[in-house]
């Protein structure tokens, strides 16, 4: 989002705005599969299928492409806050600021995971989708010794909360502020969805997405979206690591679902409350 001179009429900055948005999606999502290619292409260059067959089988091949990708999107960050002054240093800002609320934001979307999970699982297969990518990761979660499992910890946790938090929440998120609330959060979500290039993947992040983006619109903070993000993920990498493939019986997915939207909403509407009293920032 280039801030236009006071000369631009509003519509030219709000067109200005999704040229900028449209341009970090394509980009987003550019950038993630060129990683992809070229580490693939570099570890069959280096060591031929040995090496291509570490890299797609075993922990720390998986550990290696979620760092390549990740410092890839890092540097899409970095290069397009420098194109925006003003979106640089409102993202500089909201990453310094204190996470305020930042449990009500971590059981707001731990509630929220579970009809996350189920959703994803759902359009998977009312889309004919396999979910052959869920299980290929929690294969190898299960498979990691305890020194891999701290360091898938590091990488699938810590690292994507905060670098797609600064891109999708800050980067992407600011660039709609002109728009409503609710119509700005739910095209990053939709976009976050979109990203992750798999059916039953892209629909859990989408409702997730529309979570992180509540939380960080109503603490006014990326820390407590990040902290959100870090702890649904290490969640995850727990629930995969101790249970696997097996699905728990249909009364304890019914309970799980029930108390988790429950704690959801009330976490929800606590942040709210927050908003409209510190800033007013939801409407």
């Amino acid at each position: 989002m280039r801030h236009a001179p006071a000369s631009m009429s509003s519509d030219e900055k709000t067109t200005a705005d999704w040229i900028f948005a449209t341009a970090t999606v394509i980009w987003a999502i550019a950038v993630g599969l060129i990683a992809r290619i070229l580490l693939m292409t570099f570890a069959q260059q280096w060591g031929g299928k040995r090496a291509l067959l570490w890299l797609e089988s075993t922990p720390r091949g998986l550990a290696v492409g979620a760092i390549t990708i990740q410092l890839a999107l890092l540097a899409l960050v970095a290069f397009r806050a420098r194109l925006v002054p003003i979106l640089r240093a409102r993202l500089l800002r909201a990453t310094r600021e204190r996470p305020s609320h930042w449990v009500l934001a971590l059981l707001f979307i731990l509630g929220l995971a579970p009809f996350a999970n189920l959703f994803g699982v759902l359009v998977a297969k009312l889309t004919g989708s396999d979910l052959e990518s869920m299980k290929y990761v929690s294969d190898l979660i299960q498979r990691a010794s305890s020194a891999d499992l701290i360091l898938l910890a590091i990488v699938l946790s810590l690292f994507p909360a905060v670098v797609e938090e600064s891109l999708f929440r800050g980067l992407l998120l600011g660039s709609l502020s002109g728009l409503r609330v609710p119509f700005a959060i739910g095209l990053q979500a939709l976009a976050f969805g979109l990203f992750h290039m798999d059916v039953a993947q892209g629909a859990a992040t989408l409702v997730l997405g529309l979570g992180f983006g509540f939380i960080a619109q109503s603490t006014g903070s990326l820390k407590g979206s990040m902290l959100a993000h870090a702890g649904y993920n290490f969640t995850v990498l727990l629930v995969q690591r101790s249970l696997g493939d097996t699905e728990p019986a249909m009364k304890w997915q019914i309970f799980e679902l029930t108390f988790g939207l429950v704690v959801a909403a009330l976490a929800a509407r606590k942040l709210y409350e927050h908003a409209k009293v510190s800033s007013g920032v939801v409407s």
